[in-house]
This record gives C-alpha cells, sequence and structure tokens, in this order.
C-alpha cells in the first residue's frame, strides 16, 4: 500500500506550479519540479526520472509543505563551537610560559593536567586530543620525552648523551 498523499494541499499545488513558473535557482528549480510531479506520480516513479530515493522526493514535498521555498533550498551546516575561548586559550598560554598553575605553584604539564585544570577553573571539558590540536593552532608544541629502548641501562643511554653532545659541538664549529 502506498503512502498517502496528504502532505500537499490543492494551495500547496497551485503555489508550486506558480513559483516553478518563474524561478531560476537551479537546486530549488530542480526541487520544486520534483514535488510538482510527485503531485501527480507516484514517489518511485519521480525518484526514477530525478535520480534520486522515494524518501528524498517525499523529504523535499514535506520540507516545502511546512516551510514553503525556504524548506527546498540549500541550507548552511555550521561547525561546532570551540569550547576554549580565546581568554581561557590567554590563560593556557600563560600557564605554559610560566610553568605555573593558576594557584602560582610550579608544575611540569602533560595535556592530561591541563585538561583537568580547564575543566576545574573553567568548568570546561575538553579531550586531551582536542587539547592537543588547540595547543597546535596556538602555536605551541608539546614536548616528548627521548624514547627509550626497553632493555637500555642507564650507562648506555648517559654514553649516548655524551657522544651526541660532542658530536654537536664538533658540528658546530665546523660550520662556523
Amino acid at each position: 500500500m502506498g503512502r498517502p498523499k496528504r502532505l500537499l494541499t490543492t494551495e500547496d499545488i497551485e503555489k508550486l506550479q506558480s513559483i516553478t513558473r518563474g524561478n531560476s535557482t537551479a537546486a530549488v528549480g530542480y526541487r520544486l519540479a520534483a514535488v510538482r510531479a510527485y503531485t501527480t506520480r507516484p514517489a518511485y516513479e519521480v525518484a526514477s526520472f530525478f535520480d534520486t530515493k522515494p524518501e528524498t522526493v517525499i523529504r523535499w514535498a514535506s520540507k516545502f509543505h511546512l516551510y514553503g521555498m525556504q524548506g527546498l533550498e540549500n541550507k548552511t551546516r555550521g561547525h561546532r563551537r570551540m569550547k576554549m575561548t580565546p581568554e581561557i586559550q590567554d590563560a593556557i598560554r600563560k600557564w605554559l610560559e610560566d610553568d605555573r598553575d593558576p594557584a602560582g605553584r610550579p608544575v611540569h604539564w602533560t595535556l592530561k593536567r591541563l585538561c583537568l585544570e580547564v575543566k576545574e577553573v573553567f568548568a570546561v571539558e575538553i579531550s586531551v586530543a582536542a587539547m592537543g590540536s588547540t595547543l597546535r593552532k596556538m602555536g605551541m608544541a608539546q614536548k616528548r620525552p627521548r624514547p627509550m629502548h626497553y632493555n637500555s641501562s642507564r650507562e648506555a643511554r648517559e654514553e649516548f648523551k655524551k657522544k651526541s653532545a660532542k658530536q654537536n659541538r664538533g658540528d658546530k664549529s665546523r660550520r662556523g
């Protein structure tokens, strides 16, 4: 059993016919033509002619019925609003540059600790990944520890640091 066509009244059909003749916007005109065809044909026929799905034709008809021409226009899709306002970003920048928390105590910042502090001070919950991308957008980079092999010894690491420091000093003297 097909869907009842009570979505469009005779007034809607007359309105559609008058609008379709005078409208030049391609997307709206295309949808209006489909809705107009839907007044006399089943949705599956109109959909096959307009190369779309029957559900789409029915949705266009119901949007036209509810909102008129505005229902058929392309709507802009907004972006998610940032949780971090410029004031919060400025405060975070100050915390990171001073290496101090809002109370003035020295602290070693991690992304997780920073997220917890922002939640506590500003009541804004933000994920660790979002905090990292926000810091990158602010032009800041998080410090990453030197990778360490699980089987390495402290002496071997210290020896490596000494060798690399000597090598770096030698490279600088050769350049200058």
